[in-house]
C-alpha cells in the first residue's frame, strides 16, 4: 500500500543574530539544529524557488513567489518595542491530490511561529499574503491533458 503525499507547510526565519541556528517547522514539527541535511535541503529548495518563481509584491515588504508546484511567501515581522524583526518565510507544497490549506490556517501557523519566537506578526498582512498563497497554488490547468497523453503514449510502448 502506497502513501498518499500530503500537502507540506515549512515556516523558516533566519534570526537577527547571525550566531543564533536557522529555525524551520515543517507541518507544525520544529526540527531540530542537528538536523543539518533535511534543514539544508528544505532551505535550498525554498531559496531556488525565492530566486527563481515568479514573484508577485504583496505590501509592506511581503512577497509571494511560485516556482516548479511550490509557492513561496515572505512576511517581516516586528520584535519588541517597535523593532523590525526577522522575516518569516512560508513555503506550501501541495500535492496534485491533496486539499489546499485554507489562508486562515496559513496565518495562524505564521502567527504561532512568529509569536514563540518573539515576534509579532501584522495579522492583516499576513492575511493578505497566504491568501496570495492559496491563489498562486492553482493547478496547473493542462495536466490531466498531459496524463491522457502520458498513457496514450504507453500504449504503443508495449
Amino acid at each position: 500500500m502506497s502513501r498518499r503525499p500530503r500537502t507540506v507547510v515549512v515556516y523558516w526565519t533566519q534570526p537577527l543574530d547571525p550566531m543564533e541556528e536557522d529555525l524551520v517547522q515543517v507541518n507544525g514539527r520544529l526540527l531540530p539544529p542537528v538536523d543539518g541535511g533535511t534543514r539544508r535541503k528544505i532551505v535550498d529548495r525554498i531559496t531556488l524557488a525565492a530566486e527563481r518563481g515568479r514573484r508577485a509584491t504583496v505590501g509592506d515588504g511581503a512577497w509571494v513567489a511560485r516556482h516548479k508546484g511550490v509557492v513561496v511567501s515572505q512576511v517581516p515581522t516586528s520584535a519588541a518595542a517597535g523593532q523590525p524583526g526577522a522575516a518569516i518565510v512560508t513555503c506550501v507544497w501541495v500535492p496534485d491530490d491533496s486539499a489546499r490549506p485554507q489562508a486562515d490556517e496559513l496565518v495562524v501557523g505564521l502567527t504561532e511561529f512568529g509569536h514563540r519566537l518573539g515576534y509579532k506578526v501584522d495579522g492583516e498582512l499576513a492575511l493578505r499574503t497566504m491568501e496570495e498563497v492559496i491563489r498562486n497554488h492553482r493547478p496547473w490547468p493542462f495536466r490531466p491533458l498531459r496524463r491522457l497523453w502520458a498513457a496514450f503514449r504507453g500504449l504503443f510502448r508495449k
